[in-house]
């Protein structure tokens, strides 16, 4: 089964590639999940266009870096996961950190990016800050 968003493998089939890989020792699974994607919940055809960003970068990313079996899947929500061999996954980790600091400034404002976080007015009439996007990456093992 595939996202509808990000047309990437969601579901089941998430889980069937991660007890793949199980197995073998050189392999490295990396958790990614999206800080602060909460400014765009509220806003679907922006909340899209995150997402998509989102699955083309790694994609790309991983394609350009990693090997012929890696594989990146979207569970769902702003988490996605990478399963790459050993021997890539800081070239992965690290190109991904930087490109996605370098582009999602295209999803902010002027004067959002520059005071570093969103407003976003709650249902009871107040603000809540949201920091500009970040990437959290945990890589096992």
């Amino acid at each position: 089964m595939l996202h509808p968003m990000t047309g990437l493998p969601t579901g089941a089939e998430v889980d069937q590639l991660l007890v793949a890989h199980q197995t073998g020792d050189d392999w490295c699974v990396m958790y990614v999940a999206l800080k602060g994607f909460e400014a765009f919940d509220g806003d679907v055809h922006s909340a899209r266009k995150v997402l998509r960003f989102m699955a083309y970068l790694l994609t790309d990313v991983v394609d350009e870096l990693g090997g012929p079996g890696d594989w990146v899947a979207h569970p769902g929500g702003d988490e996605f996961v990478v399963a790459t061999q050993r021997e890539y996954a800081d070239r992965i980790r690290g190109r991904l950190e930087w490109r996605f600091d370098e582009e999602k400034i295209g999803f902010y404002d002027p004067i959002d990016w520059t005071r570093g976080f969103a407003e976003i007015v709650r249902s009871d009439g107040g603000t809540w800050r949201v920091p500009v996007m970040s990437l959290n990456i945990t890589m096992l093992p």
